[in-house]
């Protein structure tokens, strides 16, 4: 049985024994782009992607080459999962082949989504820096923030606002430029009781926005901290020292 697992570095195994990368990048991210794509694709599709700037010819000869070392380093394993026609080449699904994307995939489809969570151990492929890869992360990404602020609603809704607040700060650190994610995040930490933990990660987002992008916090994320201030017991000067939180200042 072939194991890929893709969320995090690539790392492969065979029957139960750990697959050293070949010396080959190019195979090894071949079998990262074949993993978390599951299905045959056009051979000429992939080779364009992986070779875009050689005649076709060379692409599809490198394309051979890489296959080859693929083979030799996926071993018994391989056999009847990695598949190569003339035309069309890919990872056949079935019982042969495991990846840890698709399991993500199928336990979000099946609403497991606790266990979805616990398979993702960081960026898809970190250790690629294709512009698929990337593209792949970023997807990975923007699913995985969907997947935690579903488990913090339904915490909060739950009225457990420690687990709500958990997910949400696991949603913020996967993209914590993410006004969405923050917004979440303020408004739960508000509804557990900690204003001040609320205007805080409002903050840090300002100082984020401002750090990275050059720009300051939506309207729409200053009015929720409007509403956190106002509301809040907690005298100003413990809830933040920064001035663009004092409801005077936020419109």
């Amino acid at each position: 049985m072939l194991r890929v697992r893709v969320i995090g570095e690539l790392v492969a195994e065979g029957d139960g024994r750990a697959i050293a990368p070949p010396a080959s990048r190019r195979a090894w991210a071949l079998l990262g782009f074949l993993a978390r794509y599951p299905g045959m694709h056009p051979r000429a599709r992939v080779a364009a992607r992986f070779w875009p700037d050689v005649l076709d010819a060379s692409a599809r000869q490198s394309m051979r080459s890489a296959l080859w070392a693929l083979r030799r380093t996926l071993g018994p394993a391989g056999d009847g999962v990695l598949v190569s026609t003339r035309d069309r080449v890919g990872l056949v699904p079935g019982p042969a082949l495991w990846v840890d994307h698709a399991e993500f995939t199928a336990l979000v489809a099946e609403d497991r989504l606790e266990e979805a969570v616990a398979l993702c151990r960081g960026e898809i492929l970190a250790d690629l820096d294709d512009p698929w890869a990337m593209e792949a992360a970023d997807e990975h990404r923007e699913n995985l923030g969907i997947v935690l602020d579903t488990l913090a609603a339904r915490a909060g809704a739950a009225g457990d606002h420690v687990a709500a607040v958990r997910w949400s700060r696991r949603a913020v650190a996967l993209d914590s430029l993410s006004e969405q994610h923050v917004r979440a995040l303020m408004r739960r930490l508000a509804a557990a009781g900690d204003g001040a933990a609320a205007l805080a990660a409002y903050g840090r987002l300002e100082e984020r926005l401002a750090r990275v992008l050059g720009i300051g916090p939506s309207a729409a994320t200053r009015a929720v901290a409007a509403q956190i201030c106002a509301a809040s017991t907690a005298p100003h000067a413990k809830m933040s020292s920064a001035s663009s939180i004092h409801p005077d200042r936020l419109p």
